[in-house]
């Protein structure tokens, strides 16, 4: 069973490989209970539609082509193809998932990792992505996870970033852009 396909908890280095954002093929069975495992290349896969069967929820990936806004504020030229969680559907989709550090309590010891208590886990930050439904190609405005510690504290650098991300997807739309 897939948990919350939005909210992953921080293990260390790339939050995207560690939430298997990456993943070259999907495991696929058709109930819970199905002993039948079929492996499907992401390759052959535009869309996944996830229903848990216990809550009824559907969570949604799509594959994209992910590209980033690099400092000279220009999209990058080669992406990286990902498996995105959908968060908001639009004119213009909201990709994205939250980023958590949590403290498991080990014995007497504290360290970084999960222990299945979301009381003990703290936001890091919302990583999102942005793509017209129609287009294969979605842009990262900003990666959290490979920014130094001074590039955080650049408000400036980071908002052109985002303002950047949404006159590229919004190009088509002088009305949008005027906003």
């Amino acid at each position: 069973m897939l948990p919350d396909v939005a909210t992953f908890q921080f293990i260390g280095g790339n939050s995207e490989k560690s939430a298997h954002l990456d993943r070259k093929e999907v495991k696929f069975k058709s109930a819970k209970e199905d002993t039948n495992i079929q492996l499907i290349p992401v390759s052959d896969i535009k869309s996944l539609i996830y229903t848990n069967e216990d809550t009824h929820e559907t969570f949604q990936l799509d594959k994209r082509t992910v590209k980033e806004i690099n400092s000279d504020l220009e999209l990058e030229s080669q992406g990286r193809v990902l498996m995105l969680p959908l968060m908001e559907k639009g004119p213009i989709n909201l990709y994205g998932y939250r980023n958590m550090m949590c403290k498991a309590s080990y014995g007497s010891s504290f360290a970084t990792g999960f222990d299945g208590n979301e009381d003990s886990c703290q936001l890091t930050y919302v990583m999102i992505y942005l793509s017209k439904p129609d287009q294969t190609v979605a842009v990262a405005p900003v990666d959290y996870s490979s920014l130094s510690p001074l590039a955080l504290f650049n408000m400036k650098a980071l908002y052109k970033k985002f303002y950047k991300a949404y006159e590229i997807v919004g190009a088509d739309c002088p009305e949008f852009l005027k906003r």
